[in-house]
């Protein structure tokens, strides 16, 4: 076998385990989620349930906290040592915190300490998964040719929705066969994997050496000053994707049963069928990103949900039961439409140099500021009492996004204003 063989195949069986890793970060990260309701008791007892479960979910956004400050040091390792390292390094700090997981002691055992405990593992476990998410990333697009970015966005993004499937999966087959409250431990041995594949990281050695170029030894403030265009793109894209995604997978969830007579339990349950349907057509829309180009299957996706939200809030109340969801499945659709390509776009947007940093910290800011969205349309709706008032918010961000997608898709980022040389990046389609 040729060289050149040899390093294809290594290209590939790289970007094949960092997809694994990334469904064993998303699966760790979304298996707490759906064990909240189960464990919460563990580890804040309280005579009202309700305040159980509002501790228990408060751990979330605590935990979310770290998340910007693990992009921003694993950022720095990606571009310093390679993202390979990076990559490793995060693997193995997930490893660690989901090793804390099954050894937590509860509330029963040690009082107080328990529930900190239980925060500071999934603080430490979002510290570290701003670097995975970030690195297999950009090791699998880093890898990839020019003319299939899109397909992996697709397959990257699709691994995503598959961890979330398995957390999903595992945690509802626990609570059919047996006792989630005192067997929960047992789900989180899947994700200590994750160690074996952050060992691969460590012995694989990168076939792009970075460059030490001066933007690595810019401070935090360096280097938002230095790349302010670019990182407000992933920002702001990484934001609008959490933001419709949840609208359309989380909020309409609760919402939906509010505006009309469709059961709660239907309605949520459906979402199974939803994430099912993503994991098959994210590639595909991947390809069309490729044949089409990022810029139009944004823009569509974007003018899609700019005027589907306001009639199907509309809508919602008269129609039957299909019909809703039917909406809710076109809107998660447009959602994931918009983001297979956004990754790319943003991928494009951030010098090579620095790309890493750059992704990772607005990648981490960007998911971030869109989680308190649903919070927004709910307290639209809590002001107004009319079913449309949380269309105002979606339509005015997706108005914003759409300007900056038409303005800023296909430039650069700009030099460092202290004293770092221009770096040239390819144009977004």
């Amino acid at each position: 076998m040729s060289a050149i063989s040899i390093k294809s195949q290594v290209k590939k069986m790289t970007s094949v385990i960092a997809i694994i890793g990334n469904i064993l970060s998303h699966y760790n990260k979304h298996l707490y989620v759906f064990l909240i309701p189960f464990i919460c008791p563990l580890f804040f007892p309280s005579e009202s349930r309700i305040n159980s479960l509002l501790l228990g979910w408060m751990t979330i956004p605590l935990g979310m906290l770290a998340r910007p400050f693990g992009g921003y040091f694993f950022g720095k390792i990606g571009d310093g040592k390679g993202r390979e390292t990076a990559l490793s390094i995060a693997l193995f700090g997930i490893s660690f915190c989901t090793l804390a997981m099954i050894f937590l002691p509860t509330y029963n055992t040690i009082g107080i300490l328990a529930p900190m405990f239980l925060i500071l593992t999934r603080m430490g476990y979002n510290f570290f998964s701003a670097g995975s998410t970030s690195g297999s990333f950009v090791t699998v697009l880093g890898k990839a040719s020019k003319s299939t970015l899109g397909l992996w966005s697709g397959i990257h993004t699709s691994s995503s929705v598959i961890g979330i499937l398995v957390a999903c999966f595992s945690v509802n087959l626990l609570a059919l066969f047996g006792d989630v409250e005192t067997s929960w431990r047992a789900l989180y041995v899947l994700g200590l994997v994750a160690v074996v594949i952050g060992y691969y990281f460590k012995k694989v050695q990168s076939q792009d050496k970075p460059a030490k170029m001066a933007e690595q030894r810019l401070s935090f403030s360096e280097l938002i000053n230095s790349y302010k265009r670019p990182l407000i793109m992933v920002i702001a894209v990484y934001a609008y994707s959490r933001i419709m995604y949840e609208f359309s997978i989380g909020f309409l969830n609760g919402y939906i049963p509010i505006i009309s007579n469709a059961p709660q339990k239907t309605v949520t349950s459906f979402d199974t069928a939803i994430l099912l349907m993503d994991v098959f057509l994210l590639p595909v829309f991947g390809l069309l990103a490729d044949k089409i180009g990022t810029k139009k299957i944004m823009q569509f996706a974007i003018l899609g949900i700019m005027f589907l939200v306001p009639i199907a809030l509309t809508l919602i109340p008269h129609v039957p039961f299909a019909a809703i969801l039917g909406i809710k499945s076109t809107i998660a659709l447009l959602a994931m439409l918009f983001t297979v390509p956004s990754i790319v776009w943003a991928f494009r947007s951030a010098p090579p140099s620095c790309r890493f940093s750059i992704i990772a910290l607005g990648s981490a800011l960007g998911t971030q500021i869109g989680g308190v969205s649903s919070a927004l349309c709910l307290y639209l709706y809590k002001l107004t009492s009319w079913p449309l008032a949380p269309a105002f918010f979606t339509t005015v961000v997706s108005l914003c996004i759409f300007v900056l997608v038409k303005r800023y898709s296909s430039v650069n980022a700009p030099a460092a204003q202290v004293n770092v040389p221009a770096i040239s990046n390819n144009n977004a389609n």
